[in-house]
């Protein structure tokens, strides 16, 4: 039974290869999507990691709803601007009323992830509850 895999593939590879696939030349096909084609609740997300301060104000304008939605391990939108060192977006979250304090599914709170990732400026911005200034690292 091995025989015949190992001889179906040596065929199916060299089928390959005299046809014009040369895995040597091969590029890795990468997905590609355009942000805006994903919904709010994922595109802030997305927004938020590029550091596009504005289009996370126009998402929040446009569907407030998105600052609580719960993202991959339940993160908000703030876990993810502490993880990313976004002092400029964290502070603008906190400003429209994210909770410094909301756990992730693992207990962890923006304030943690920003200690654990060594983000001092987004660290600033949390521990002063928003009222602080604050710069993307």
């Amino acid at each position: 039974m091995f025989r015949r895999s190992f001889i179906f593939t040596i065929a199916v590879c060299a089928a390959l290869i005299a046809t014009g696939c040369d895995k040597s030349k091969s590029e890795a096909v990468k997905p590609t999507f355009a942000v805006e084609d994903l919904p709010a609740e994922e595109q802030i997300y997305e927004y938020i990691q590029q550091g596009n301060l504005a289009k996370v104000q126009e998402i929040v304008a446009g569907d407030p709803a998105t600052l609580t939605a719960p993202g991959v391990g339940g993160q908000t939108p703030l876990h993810v601007a502490a993880a990313e060192g976004k002092a400029d977006i964290a502070q603008f979250l906190v400003e429209s009323g994210c909770d410094v304090n909301a756990p992730d599914d693992f207990g962890q709170t923006p304030i943690d992830v920003a200690k654990t990732g060594g983000q001092t400026a987004v660290l600033k911005v949390l521990e002063a509850g928003g009222s602080g200034g604050g710069e993307a690292q």
